[in-house]
């Protein structure tokens, strides 16, 4: 699985060769000509081609808010299908994380795999209309 990155960490008053900002990301040189082939926009008038700051940001930020996937109220997200799903036969378990927020817990019908969704103590009403909510007790450390 491959981490997110901080579009923030590209200054927008400064500019980047494809190998500093494969190093200011920690990805390879290969994935940033690749993100040149995808649209990137570069400097060609001169060698080494540059990318300024503020493009690079825009760019890694379009590209991150494209592959946001919204849920529905009755949905979850599945882990392993790495899509939104209704859990199996409604039935979800809500797992405290702290004493105001927690998670949901339910299972994919199409992999089986565990599907989640973050949510708020005071969002348990909502989402009891919806599933068959079973709470857990919170754990103390």
């Amino acid at each position: 699985m491959t981490r997110r990155i901080n579009p923030r960490k590209a200054k927008i008053h400064q500019s980047y060769t494809v190998e500093e900002a494969a190093l200011l990301f920690g990805r390879s040189i290969p994935t940033v000509r690749s993100w040149i082939k995808k649209g990137l926009p570069i400097m060609r008038g001169q060698i080494p081609h540059l990318i300024l700051g503020a493009e690079l940001r825009e760019y890694l930020d379009k590209t991150q808010r494209s592959s946001k996937r919204p849920l529905a109220p009755n949905q979850l997200y599945c882990l392993k299908c790495r899509k939104p799903q209704a859990p199996y036969g409604g039935l979800v378990d809500y797992v405290p994380i702290s004493a105001k927020r927690g998670r949901l817990e339910g299972l994919c019908p199409t992999c089986e795999g565990i599907c989640n969704r973050f949510a708020s103590r005071r969002q348990l009403p909502q989402f009891a209309e919806i599933f068959d909510l079973t709470i857990r007790p919170h754990k103390s450390a």
